[in-house]
């Protein structure tokens, strides 16, 4: 695995760095008025203002940044929200002043990062490409645990499997890199296919702790039921958050569902399946893959990126499948 551009500190998340948001400098639309304000992160934890809402950002500013090194810009934890399009209402940590669950969301971001750069990171992609995602996912999952009921799902779903929980950070992070390689460029996207990743397994901290331990060659046909009800857990657990996007509970929904007709829970067909959704079920099998599971140690990603387009092509979206071949420069056959 090639070294993280990352230092030591930059995984660090202090609770100063819990109201910035970091975000790759490709992140920022030029030659437009931007709506907020723009920070920079000097070496000694401080952020100093280089644009004001309002502002046009041209590209030979942006070159000009990247030149001197800047790959990364931030903004404020409310400018990013509004910047994606996330209203959180009632349970927001920082207006309820609540200490024991900030400590817990800072304990989650901590185990977030490190799982990001030690589990998830594979050779092959290029290495901005993957932190822009990454910082973009963290981002979000900042976003999401400020509300008390994401963040507690969230904890119990890491608690009850530890394995269900990185495999959710590692869709979310392909799925985003994945909508970059297609030119989803709008934030309100990147930020729903973001949550879906996160979310998309959260019914599988409901199912049975030994199973989900168990290798899936070892279930019973009672344990495969189980296992397919997740979805529609998840899909009503959502509910109890006001502020998710529905189109990030039709991913829940609907990840399991393929281009064939043949998924779960409905058989639904290709055309009704949501398209976020769909992207959502190419990092999904993709991770499953790569990832360490109870049923193997993880494959190379050319060797599942090659697995899923010769065994299971007609499952899947031809667009999005054709992305992640790309972000790891596989060869088309």
């Amino acid at each position: 695995m090639a070294h993280s551009p990352l230092g030591d500190d930059d995984r660090n998340f202090r609770e100063s760095q819990t109201s910035y948001c970091k975000l790759g400098i490709d992140d920022f639309v030029s030659g437009r008025k931007i709506k907020f304000s723009i920070y920079v992160r000097l070496m000694n934890d401080r952020y100093v203002k280089v644009a004001h809402k309002g502002e046009d950002i041209s590209i030979d500013r942006l070159r000009a940044y990247k030149k001197k090194g800047l790959a990364f810009l931030y903004l404020s934890q409310d400018d990013f929200n509004a910047y994606v399009g996330f209203n959180l209402e009632f349970s927001d940590l920082r207006k309820e002043g609540d200490q024991e669950g900030r400590a817990r969301k800072l304990a989650l971001m901590q185990a977030s990062a490190e799982i990001l750069f030690k589990k998830i990171r594979h050779e092959g992609v290029d290495p901005y490409v993957f932190e822009a995602a990454a910082t973009f996912v963290e981002a979000s999952l900042g976003a999401l645990t400020d509300d008390r009921v994401a963040l507690d799902m969230l904890v119990a779903l890491q608690n009850h499997s530890d394995f269900v929980f990185t495999h959710c950070l590692g869709v979310s992070v392909y799925s985003v890199m994945i909508s970059q390689r297609i030119k989803w460029s709008l934030p309100t996207n990147k930020f729903k296919l973001a949550l879906g990743g996160l979310l998309h397994d959260i019914g599988e901290k409901e199912l049975n702790q030994h199973m989900l331990s168990q290798s899936k060659y070892d279930w019973s046909d009672e344990d495969w039921k189980a296992y397919e009800s997740h979805v529609l857990l998840g899909y009503e657990m959502l509910k109890e958050i006001k502020s998710i996007p529905e189109d990030v509970r039709q991913i829940v929904k609907q990840h399991h569902e393929n281009c064939a007709a043949k998924g779960f829970p409905f058989q639904t067909k290709k055309i009704a399946i949501h398209p976020m959704a769909k992207l959502i079920a190419v990092a999904d099998e993709f991770c499953y893959k790569v990832l360490k599971t109870p049923d193997s140690d993880g494959m190379l990603p050319v060797e599942a990126i090659q697995e899923l387009t010769e065994r299971s092509s007609d499952l899947f979206d031809k667009e999005y499948l054709g992305a992640l071949e790309e972000i790891f420069k596989v060869p088309r056959t």
